[in-house]
């Protein structure tokens, strides 16, 4: 076959045993380009790698949403069954602004809900407006805020905000970022029927 191509591209062979045919022909198959990768190998290793990362990728994404899927369930299950006496408690559950929205539609849709504690969490100054506005529109007396990622920047929003109903009663604040004399002068003035722990 390769004497053939020889042939028709013009190209004479000089007179050679057949011993030394065969170690031409062996040495043109064998040959790899420096650098490269012999076929099949190369998109054997090519095929694997995407292949593996790709695996690795979509099971990342799909173990990202299932635990994102277990937090939102597990905030729903427990303002359906872990109020006690009025009572919530969802401290120190990791959970930080991506929560707020599960966590407004329970204030709204839970009966008799008078206490919730969200200390120990990472709500910060992003989710407290809308968390303050629900609470407005329910009948919750506590809301414990405790060791969150708040700062003096949300404090001109929750006083805006919980002014418009005196409902609420006790507000925790105590652990966050708000050590500013006036910010706090301004939530226990303003705020003046509820008690704030600062």
């Amino acid at each position: 076959m390769d004497e053939q191509e020889d042939e028709e591209r013009g190209f004479v062979a000089p007179l050679l045993s057949d011993e030394q045919k065969q170690s031409i022909r062996l040495s043109r198959r064998s040959t790899v380009i420096p650098g490269s990768i012999p076929t099949g190998i190369g998109s054997g290793i090519g095929m694997g790698s995407a292949q593996g990362f790709g695996q690795g990728f979509g099971s990342g994404i799909s173990g990202m949403r299932r635990s994102f899927n277990l937090k939102v369930s597990g905030i729903s299950h427990a303002f359906k069954t872990q109020v006690v006496d009025g009572e919530l408690n969802l401290a120190s559950r990791n959970m930080g602004d991506s929560a707020i929205n599960e966590i407004i539609n329970g204030i709204k849709t839970t009966e008799g809900l008078k206490s919730v504690d969200l200390s120990g969490n990472k709500i910060t100054d992003e989710g407290i407006a809308d968390l303050a506005k629900a609470v407005c529109e329910s009948n919750v007396e506590e809301l414990d805020l405790a060791n969150n990622k708040l700062t003096e920047k949300c404090v001109d929003t929750l006083v805006a905000i919980l002014k418009t109903k005196k409902t609420l009663k006790v507000l925790n604040l105590e652990g966050n970022g708000i050590t500013n004399r006036v910010a706090k002068n301004k939530l226990l003035n303003t705020l003046f029927w509820v008690e704030t722990k600062l």
